[in-house]
């Protein structure tokens, strides 16, 4: 009886899949895990690093501002894509294909004055980014 029972509740856990909350705990872990790979870059090669949010494909992007006579070289873990069952919401008051959110700077700092809130059911989490440490700070809420 105990093993039928114990299997039961294996079988049960394995065939419920992730909750909601453990969702979102997982997308947020992966977008802050791709802020600090587009920040390390920043510091790494001391050049400006852009993420921008290209709305069509559901892609963050990393970017490095262009120069004139160069060409654009991908980097390692250049693009991450957000979750289809997710929500950003972002205004695109810019006209361009990608929009971008922030950008990281050499020293570690940012320009993040844009609130990021993703949302999956009734649960959302709010980032913002610090302009002085470059750090990602995060806050749950529920609507």
């Amino acid at each position: 009886m105990a093993i039928i029972l114990l299997v039961t509740g294996i079988a049960v856990a394995a065939f419920r899949g992730e909750s909601p909350y453990r969702k979102l705990q997982s997308t947020a872990l992966d977008f802050e895990t791709f802020c600090a790979g587009v920040r390390y870059q920043a510091m790494e090669h001391g050049e400006e690093r852009i993420v921008s949010m290209d709305p069509e494909n559901r892609q963050l992007v990393m970017q490095k501002p262009q120069k004139e006579d160069e060409e654009e070289e991908e980097d390692i873990r250049t693009r991450w894509t957000f979750p289809e069952e997710f929500s950003l919401e972002l205004e695109n008051d810019s006209g361009s294909e990608l929009i971008e959110l922030f950008r990281f700077f050499p020293d570690g700092g940012a320009s993040g004055m844009r609130e990021l809130v993703f949302k999956y059911h009734s649960f959302q989490k709010k980032y913002t980014i610090s302009p002085l440490t470059g750090r990602i700070y995060a806050e749950e809420t529920e609507e």
